[in-house]
């Protein structure tokens, strides 16, 4: 295991929940209740600044992805981080979709109320979306199966003692307020 990718993974998750292009989406998305006062130039900056941090973070998961597919062993602390990804895979299947379907719906509406430049930066950010996504989701399953890789003490007995059951009893009547 290199030993950049912890500190890599922590990053990944970090940069991954920050690009969040909802606000500007609805500015594509068009509304009845809903007056929008800003220009295609603007959304096009918008987006694009988003691309550009979308493809650091693409970047990192495929870095990640890389080391974790050619290591021999992956370490207890690169598992440690294994929660918090599988949270993010779900928070980037629902950004994924959200964007996928309004794409579906408003691509056309899109083109010709901003422009190609809008409409080709709003296409990268949703391809680009789901290549995250998908790179995160392969992570999640890398560390998963390495998971189930690591050995499991099967000598699970207890066979508790006088001193334990006079050690719970004092907890339980603490915990408890029973005199």
């Amino acid at each position: 295991m290199f030993k950049g990718t912890v500190m890599l993974l922590a990053t990944l998750v970090s940069s991954a929940f920050s690009v969040n292009a909802s606000e500007e989406v609805s500015f594509l998305i068009p509304s009845k209740s809903v007056a929008t006062n800003i220009s295609a130039s603007d959304i096009s900056i918008r987006l694009g600044q988003k691309l550009v941090q979308l493809d650091k973070t693409l970047l990192q998961a495929r870095q990640v992805y890389f080391d974790l597919s050619n290591s021999d062993t992956v370490n207890q602390e690169t598992l440690a981080n294994l929660d918090d990804l599988v949270s993010l895979d779900l928070a980037l299947r629902g950004v994924s979709e959200y964007l996928k379907r309004n794409w579906s719906l408003y691509n056309q509406d899109i083109l010709n109320a901003h422009g190609p430049v809008v409409h080709q930066n709003f296409k990268d950010l949703v391809s680009k979306s789901g290549q995250l996504r998908k790179n995160i989701s392969n992570i999640c399953r890398v560390l998963g199966s390495s998971l189930k890789e690591t050995s499991v003490n099967k000598n699970c007995s207890f066979t508790p003692s006088e001193d334990f059951f006079i050690a719970a009893n004092a907890v339980s009547n603490e915990i408890f307020n029973i005199h």
